[in-house]
């Protein structure tokens, strides 16, 4: 295995953008979920239609505070697993507007008629109507069976994957094994690799022949910029049925960056 002495650059946004521009994406892609632990938005689904079964004002009320939970659950979680997370501080038409420009088009209808009021009747202490809960449980319906397969998605951390994997597996009787070895060479051509198992996110490009990483922390990304990143890696879902896709943990990407030293 090869000792690697990484220099290692400090760059802005823009300069990660355009190596990145050169690129080439391949057809395997690389994804880590970055919010395993939060309730689907399908559970709070379900819960809007027990609530809406009992038919009194509290339970149109929970009817109504569910449905957006489900949605904005939803909103929120597409902002982060396309690493946008630093702007989950913004409203929810920003947030809307910003997925819609990374390829991601979420219609005004459902700010309009479930978040909106959802906000209107906790602010003026009003009661909801069944009508107007009923409405955000349906729009609400159909927003996540339009967005299903997005919810299949998570977060992309790389383009141009140069790095070999070697993986052995056993099941005995007695005992399972598992180790996996991952190895890079100065001949293996530069990739971008985003660190999300630190509390610092890191876009890196690799330089395997310069022996050198240029990396900028996620969080200093403009808001044109990661939209700009985001479309970059959404590329690979384009190769949703072709090619070959892994879901991983931050184990096993801890493990890469210490067998190849980063």
């Amino acid at each position: 295995m090869i000792s690697w002495s990484w220099r290692r650059v400090k760059v802005v946004p823009q300069d990660i953008l355009g190596a990145a521009q050169s690129l080439t994406l391949g057809s395997s892609r690389y994804e880590i979920d970055l919010i395993p632990h939060w309730t689907s938005s399908t559970v709070y689904l379900g819960w809007t239609h027990e609530c809406l079964a009992l038919d009194t004002a509290l339970h149109w009320d929970a009817a109504l505070c569910y449905a957006k939970r489900a949605v904005c659950r939803d909103i929120d979680a597409f902002m982060t697993c396309n690493h946008l997370g630093s702007f989950l501080r913004e409203t929810y038409p920003r947030k809307i507007e910003m997925l819609s420009q990374v390829g991601l088009y979420i219609p005004d209808i459902v700010y309009e008629l479930i978040i909106d009021p959802r906000n209107d009747i906790e602010h003026s202490y009003k009661e909801p109507t069944f009508q107007q809960a009923k409405r955000a449980v349906q729009v609400a319906e159909l927003f996540l069976k339009a967005t299903a397969d997005e919810r299949e998605h998570h977060a992309i951390i790389s383009i141009g994957w140069s790095i070999s994997i070697h993986e052995e597996r056993r099941s005995t009787p007695e005992r399972e094994y598992e180790r996996i070895e991952f190895t890079l060479t100065p001949q293996n051509a530069p990739m971008l690799l985003i660190d999300v198992c630190v509390d610092n996110h890191q876009v890196m490009i690799i330089h395997p022949k310069d022996e050198e990483v240029v990396a900028c922390p996620l969080h200093e990304f403009q808001r044109d910029e990661a939209i700009v990143l985001a479309k970059m890696l959404r590329k690979y879902y384009t190769f949703h049925n072709a090619g070959s896709w892994r879901k991983l943990k931050c184990d096993w990407l801890n493990k890469l960056k210490a067998d190849i030293g980063l």
